[in-house]
């Protein structure tokens, strides 16, 4: 009877997480004041990021979120050290500036291709690719490329750019 109690205890502890209905209590929130713009980090998740007095980024996984301090493997860094955190790989949740480029650079370069693909095989109409579609092509391609380069790359707590812990406990 103990044994059955047992297993049925342990089934009961591990469904959480083979359902996925575990969530997380604490989260990092980087947040433009007055927008919608806002990267959250959960535990676990990597982040890099650049202390004061620094010259070089960090890198290490989230173990733990405290009130005003992130616990890493070795140690915690209290969130008003910390002077960059970079988000390129997370970006904004709600506008992405980095897939969007790389979106409309794949579109330009689909452009191209489908044009090609229109003229050889449907039309049956000989020659190379027409200045049209090239100009086309260059400025899909480009703005492509501009976009990606306005990306916002890195996040810097103050002014208007607020770094926060929250718990879900506590709401």
């Amino acid at each position: 009877m103990t044994r059955i109690l047992f297993v049925i205890a342990v089934l009961a502890v591990t469904a959480g997480s083979v359902t996925g209905q575990e969530y997380q209590e604490r989260y990092l929130l980087l947040q433009k004041a007055g927008t919608q713009k806002r990267v959250i980090f959960l535990e676990g998740d990597e982040i890099r990021y650049k202390l004061r007095g620094d010259d070089q980024f960090r890198r290490n996984y989230i173990l733990g979120l405290r009130k005003d301090t992130i616990r890493f493997h070795y140690h915690e860094v209290a969130l008003a050290e910390i002077e960059v955190i970079d988000i390129r790989r997370k970006g904004f949740q709600n506008f992405h500036f980095d897939s969007g480029g790389n979106k409309v650079i794949i579109a330009g370069l689909l452009f191209l291709t489908a044009d090609v693909i229109n003229k050889e095989l449907i039309q049956d109409e000989p020659g190379g690719i027409s200045g049209q579609t090239f100009a086309i092509t260059g400025a899909i391609v480009g703005a492509g490329v501009l976009i990606k380069l306005l990306e916002k790359r890195k996040f810097r707590p103050g002014g208007r750019y607020i770094i926060d812990i929250i718990d879900l406990r506590n709401r």
